[in-house]
């Protein structure tokens, strides 16, 4: 039993640091997303069982499919001096920054946003180059997180502050780039 945890917990802090060299990524996505489609009471009982590491498995790799898609979809809109946008799909924003980053992308950072019905923008951000810190940005925009993953929220006053708030994020995000030298 003491192995087991031991390798659910190498696995757990491969997959939240994203430690993608790591020869345990792909277990530790497997392990992360069956968590996450059973639930956290599955680790309640001993261990996963090898059948919900598979489904954990072809999950994770459909998300990585669909990952891959978004970022290929954003390299062919054109080449962003600095952000490129995504409108929902804020579930696959750090699978998607990681393939712009395999793909080349020469942005700073990935953001993705929704809207909810009670009128809240929710913008979580990726950074796609190791020095760009959207930590630094998302504090900017009121809200906080890490260098490398970060978020913010605003209330709208009409849908159009959507227009306002990606206007001040892409300035704040081209500010901090011009201070890199990026």
């Amino acid at each position: 039993m003491r192995n087991g945890l031991l390798k659910m917990a190498l696995l757990a802090g491969v997959r939240d640091t994203w430690q993608t060299k790591s020869e345990h990524w792909v277990d530790a996505c497997a392990q992360a997303t069956a968590l996450m489609f059973y639930g956290y009471d599955s680790f309640m009982k001993p261990f996963l069982t090898p059948d919900q590491y598979i489904v954990g498995a072809l999950i994770d790799l459909k998300r990585k499919s669909d990952a891959e898609s978004l970022a290929s979809k954003l390299l062919a809109s054109g080449n962003p001096s600095y952000l490129y946008l995504m409108n929902g799909k804020t579930e696959l924003v750090s699978d998607t920054a990681e393939a712009l980053r395999e793909l080349g992308a020469g942005a700073m950072a990935l953001a993705a946003w929704r809207v909810t019905e009670d009128n809240k923008l929710y913008v979580t951000m990726r950074s796609l180059h190791d020095s760009f810190d959207v930590g630094k940005t998302a504090t900017q925009m009121g809200g906080g997180g890490h260098t490398k993953a970060s978020g913010f929220t605003k209330v709208l006053a009409s849908l159009s502050d959507i227009y306002r708030y990606v206007a001040i994020l892409e300035s704040c995000i081209a500010e901090q780039a011009q201070e890199l030298g990026l």
